[in-house]
């Protein structure tokens, strides 16, 4: 199949209404390739294109490299097999692994939420007690700053800019022993 935009576009409608008996939807579309997704399916999407004559189908995750869970599950579909035949192709060889995939990822993407809520809520209690803002970007010091990534011992780096442009303190301790550590820093800095 050669492309031309409206052939393929009236093929993508056709197979999206036989794909899982009209579950899915069509989300938005950007140069010739189509997004679908089922609404009760949170995070789904399959992307749908014209490649080297043949439909390809993929599945797509959420975008956070964390959760990544691996290559995202893709066929491909002679169109001349018609709609009918590749929403059942789609609905057989892709959609039972990617569901699966996506459940793994969706999991992946709430625990990371949840890092990143706690590693937020910890560097402001830091912060409250050194007066200043998270992640202030001034020149002004004290201030801290925090990391979006978490290393492999799942503690997240907290930095503390405490001098004058020169000092900093890198803490990787409980978050209590570092609220301590930050409460004397604090009351040293004030005896000055």
């Amino acid at each position: 199949m050669s492309y031309d935009p409206t052939a393929f576009a009236a093929l993508v409608g056709k197979v999206l209404e036989e794909l899982e008996d009209g579950t899915w939807e069509l989300a938005e579309s950007h140069y010739g390739r189509y997004y679908l997704r089922r609404p009760d399916l949170a995070g789904s999407y399959l992307a749908v294109a014209l490649e080297k004559g043949r439909v390809a189908i993929y599945g797509l995750f959420p975008d956070a490299r964390e959760v990544r869970v691996g290559d995202a599950p893709k066929i491909t579909v002679n169109p001349k097999r018609g709609p009918v035949v590749i929403a059942r192709e789609v609905e057989r060889r892709l959609l039972p692994r990617y569901v699966a995939l996506l459940a793994d990822a969706t999991k992946r993407q709430q625990a990371h939420e949840a890092r990143m809520a706690t590693i937020q809520r910890q560097a402001e209690e830091l912060a409250l007690l050194l007066g200043v803002q998270v992640d202030g970007w001034s020149q002004e010091q004290p201030r801290i700053s925090r990391s979006h990534h978490v290393g492999s011992d799942n503690i997240a780096n907290v930095e503390i800019y405490a001098g004058k442009g020169r000092h900093r303190l890198a803490l990787s301790l409980p978050h209590d022993e570092a609220l301590a550590v930050v409460a004397r820093l604090v009351e040293m800095w004030a005896a000055r």
